[in-house]
């Protein structure tokens, strides 16, 4: 049975399907409202891009690397200077995870496939928001992998007690912030022929509140400090991630705009 084609008083005409016609899955994810529609384009994109980087790993292995190599660095700096203990050990972690971080995203946002990837979404239907919020999801899925390979070194090098939830937690919290202030950064600079190596150089000094909310909340966490100590480092932490979410969708949204 064919569709039913009404005409509106305007002379518009309007697709209705028959009673028995089959709604596609992108209508009726339409139908449930604004947000599943952003949800669904936001999964879609998650899925390519991590298609994408499963092929062969060069971003990860790259961060992981980098990671590990830091924390050996600092760890045998510190243990000649006779200082390598647990008190240090949240400092050099997250101060490994944003060099791990601003090198993997520099690698990944310059490179000629990434451009070409970006112009691929962008002039796919879908929303500018969603490209981020997939780009930012899919990111800090990759800093999470790589922050938990940097845990694991840093508790062993150091001898630190830092394998606990409310670490964890936080490392995500860190990882989710940190990734929406690089997926900013790499989109401002997705539009400039020589922006790549200005990447890192523009995302470390934006982090620097993020590594000091981070650092403070493990350190307290580790120590047994009050709730209230820790708890306001969390908050930190949640409220830089909030902002930067914010700001990235608004950025991203001008930025992208009027892509080429």
């Amino acid at each position: 049975m064919a569709a039913v084609r009404p005409v509106d008083p305007g002379g518009t005409i309007r697709e209705v399907p028959a009673p028995n016609q089959e709604l596609t899955p992108d209508v009726r994810i339409r139908q449930r409202g604004p947000l599943a529609a952003l949800c669904f384009q936001v999964a879609a994109i998650v899925r390519i891009e991590m298609r994408a980087e499963l092929r062969g790993l060069p971003i990860l292995s790259a961060m992981a690397s980098l990671g590990v190599l830091t924390i050996l660095v600092l760890g045998f700096v510190f243990e000649a200077a006779g200082a390598a203990d647990g008190t240090r050990a949240s400092g050099v972690l997250w101060a490994a995870l944003m060099l791990a971080g601003s090198a993997g995203l520099e690698r990944q946002f310059g490179s000629a496939d990434a451009r070409s990837m970006t112009g691929f979404l962008l002039s796919a239907p879908v929303s500018r928001t969603a490209i981020f919020l997939g780009r930012l999801w899919v990111w800090s899925l990759l800093l999470a992998v790589a922050g938990g390979l940097a845990l694991i070194g840093v508790i062993v090098l150091f001898d630190a007690e830092l394998w606990k939830p409310g670490v964890l937690g936080v490392l995500f919290l860190g990882c989710f912030g940190f990734a929406a202030v690089g997926t900013t950064v790499a989109a401002m600079m997705s539009g400039m022929r020589q922006g790549q190596g200005l990447v890192a150089v523009i995302l470390l000094p934006l982090a620097i509140p993020l590594l000091l909310a981070g650092t403070g909340a493990c350190n307290a966490l580790t120590q047994g400090a009050s709730a209230q100590s820790y708890g306001a480092w969390i908050l930190m932490v949640i409220l830089f991630d909030l902002v930067a979410v914010a700001v990235g969708i608004l950025l991203a949204n001008l930025v992208w705009q009027d892509w080429q």
